[in-house]
Order: C-alpha cells, then sequence, then structure tokens
C-alpha cells in the first residue's frame, strides 16, 4: 500500500531528476545456468552491454543474479562434466550485489506443488495442450524453470529506485552489437517501454535479454504470475515468445526493438557448456571473445555487415 509519506517521497526524487537524460543507476541481472557459458560470454558482454550500457562506466551499475543450479553430486551441465572449482571460477565473475540460488530439483518441486492441475481446475501448464505439441517433457520443464527465475527477478526488481534502467539477460546469451546508448535513454524517459532483440520471435517477442525502466522490465518478467490468467482465457499451443508478449500486453508495456537489432537468428547467439553454440555470431562480436576459453569460436564462420562498420568506426 503506497502511504502519503512514499507518495510524496517518489514525486519529490521524480522532481529532482526530471530532464534527467540518463538514469541514476543501471542494475544487470542475470539468470539461469550461469556457469553454462564457461566465461565463453564474458569479454563480448562486457563490451556490447556492460560498457555501452553504464555510458561507459559512468553510471553506477551492480549485478543481480537468479541462479539455477545442477546437480551437485555430478555437477554437469549440457552433458558435460564440470568440477566445482571451475564452477566457482566462472560464478566470481558476476560479483553479485544480490543473488538467490535454487537447485533444478527445488525449482521443480515448487512448480508442482504450485502449479500443478489441482491449481487450474483440472488443467495443466506442464504438458500438452498448453505447450506446442513439438514442447516435449525436458523442453516444458526448462522453460518453466526459466519462468521461475524470471519471476524472481521480477519481485526483486519492484524494489528498485524510481531512476533506475535494468538490463536484463539469460548467462547463455552473447549479443551480436553493442547496445544503443540512445535505447538507455530512451528507456529511462519511457516507462512503459521495454526494448528486446527479434531473434526469433516465433508466436510473440523473442526471450532472453531485455532492457527497459526497472518497473517495465519488473513487470514483463512476471509470466509466472498471470499463468492462471492464461489457462482461464483457453491458451492452448503455446511457446515461450507467445507468453512473453501475452505478459506485455497483460502489464501494459510496449515492446520496442534494440536499435540495428531485429535480424532472425543474427541479434545473438547462445553458448552451451560443451561448446555447442546457436545461432550466427558477428564478426565484431567473435572477435571479443576469447578463444582460448571458446576454441569452437575458431571454428565458426561470422557474418559483416554495415552495421559491425558503423559501431567500428564509433570505437
Amino acid at each position: 500500500m503506497l502511504t502519503l509519506g512514499k507518495v510524496l517521497s517518489r514525486f519529490k526524487t521524480l522532481c529532482e531528476n526530471n530532464g534527467s537524460k540518463k538514469p541514476s543507476k543501471v542494475l544487470i541481472a542475470v539468470y539461469g545456468v550461469l556457469e553454462r557459458p564457461r566465461g565463453c560470454a564474458y569479454n563480448a558482454t562486457l563490451v556490447n552491454v556492460v560498457q555501452s550500457v553504464t555510458f561507459n562506466y559512468s553510471i553506477p551499475h551492480e549485478y543481480v543474479t537468479i541462479a539455477i543450479r545442477p546437480s551437485l553430486e555430478d555437477y554437469e551441465i549440457d552433458g558435460t562434466k564440470m568440477g566445482i572449482k571451475e564452477a566457482e571460477r566462472w560464478l566470481s565473475l558476476y560479483n553479485s550485489s544480490y543473488t538467490e540460488v535454487y537447485s533444478a530439483e527445488d525449482i521443480d518441486s515448487h512448480l508442482r506443488r504450485q502449479y500443478g492441475p489441482h491449481a487450474f481446475g483440472g488443467k495443466s501448464i506442464h504438458t500438452e495442450p498448453f505447450w506446442r505439441d513439438d514442447y516435449k517433457e525436458k523442453t516444458i520443464r526448462n522453460a518453466l524453470r526459466m519462468f521461475f527465475a524470471e519471476y524472481r527477478l521480477s519481485k526483486h526488481l519492484a524494489t528498485a529506485n524510481e531512476t533506475t534502467v535494468a538490463v536484463v539477460y539469460s548467462a547463455d546469451i552473447v549479443l551480436n552489437r553493442a547496445i544503443n546508448q540512445r535505447d538507455v535513454q530512451r528507456a529511462y524517459r519511457n516507462r512503459h517501454t521495454v526494448y528486446l532483440t527479434a531473434n526469433n520471435d516465433a508466436g510473440g517477442y523473442t526471450d532472453g535479454f531485455y532492457l527497459g525502466h526497472v518497473h517495465a522490465v519488473s513487470k514483463v518478467l512476471s509470466s509466472l504470475r498471470h499463468m492462471h490468467t492464461y489457462v482461464s482465457r483457453g491458451m492452448i499451443h503455446n511457446d515461450y515468445e507467445r507468453i512473453v508478449k501475452s505478459t506485455f500486453k497483460e502489464t501494459g508495456v510496449s515492446r520496442r526493438t534494440l536499435s540495428a537489432f531485429g535480424f532472425r537468428f543474427h541479434d545473438f547467439i547462445k553458448v552451451r557448456a560443451s561448446g555447442e553454440i546457436f545461432g550466427s555470431i558477428s564478426c565484431r562480436t567473435k572477435n571479443l571473445v576469447d578463444e582460448a576459453l571458446c576454441p569452437n569460436l575458431k571454428r565458426l564462420k561470422c557474418f559483416y555487415d554495415h552495421m559491425d562498420e558503423a559501431q567500428s568506426d564509433k570505437a
């Protein structure tokens, strides 16, 4: 409940920052299996994301992480064994000011208890027909885990200061281009818009990367909260992207595509612990990645276009 004191405090903050073109802080939130990229995304993300959204570190920033941990017995990710020491090395890169850690098993158990058929009048969000018929058991389980992680971030971001912009991304994503700083300014001014890529919109909006005013981003990460609404409306044959789009509409937030993005399967790549890479990588981003950590990139062809050239000219 908003008290008079809270209302006056928010009004004062908005007045003090009226006309400001930049946020006072950037929250960089990473979620999912944080160890998955095995450091492969680190250098490229520093340049394409962190350096850009903080205006070359002139804006204070801090990391927030929601970690999904594999079984500690075998510590296997994407079919690849990973020792505890190696995992700790990758986790230390984030230096988070706030973190939540959940085992995959605990998330699955929670979802069965709170979001089982008993909660939806006998219908299930764990099987077809709620999901598309090509979404098999493992895909559905992983999708729900990610919705859980996004929802945990949603709750945390909702408590952030009014003058904050949030950048949220899945740990395995590596952008092919740098974020345009004008998008950060626009996101700060327009507090009902969130910027996404359009790497694979499928039946809705591409998930995995979100930029916007912290409270707008908090809203669009709340899909799990709205599952009852989607089931009651009879939504069936969904993919992840369609649910993301539904949550944008449900919360009154508009979607924009990031400047210089919007190229199917060319906006970002996904990196697996096994070294497998999904998507097409730009030559610019390939040059930013530590190939000692990512030997597969040595054999990967990259694409080069006018946007790479334009951004190189600004560097």
